[in-house]
């Protein structure tokens, strides 16, 4: 079932955010084809593989960023990102701010 593949793709994708991901190591973990992959992507994301898991990266520094006092190159490493100037890069392409403006005007605590 196609829903399933969906499923299990977003869900190992979720899982290993911190982990290098490739199209080659995602099909592996989730027993899906490449060539079904990109059709599911295409077809449910709306998007390359790449750039759904750059989104989702970023939307799981959105946290650490306003909840605890990481270090931007901190962040960038955990959720999966190679550098943090890359990590701020994309960040800022999808936000329209870099991270430590983000964490300025989101910021939980004092």
């Amino acid at each position: 079932n196609e829903n399933d593949g969906v499923e299990k793709v977003s869900t190992y994708i979720r899982d290993n955010l911190e982990k290098p991901l490739s199209i080659q190591s995602i099909a592996r973990g989730t027993g899906v084809s490449k060539t079904v992959l990109y059709k599911l992507f295409h077809q449910h994301f709306h998007s390359t593989v790449g750039s759904y898991i750059k989104t989702k990266r970023v939307e799981r520094s959105l946290s650490l960023l306003t909840d605890t006092a990481l270090s931007v190159e901190e962040i960038s490493q955990r959720v999966g990102f190679s550098s943090a100037s890359y990590y701020s890069k994309v960040f800022r392409s999808q936000m329209g701010v870099s991270p430590l403006q983000y964490r300025k005007k989101n910021k939980l605590l004092p």
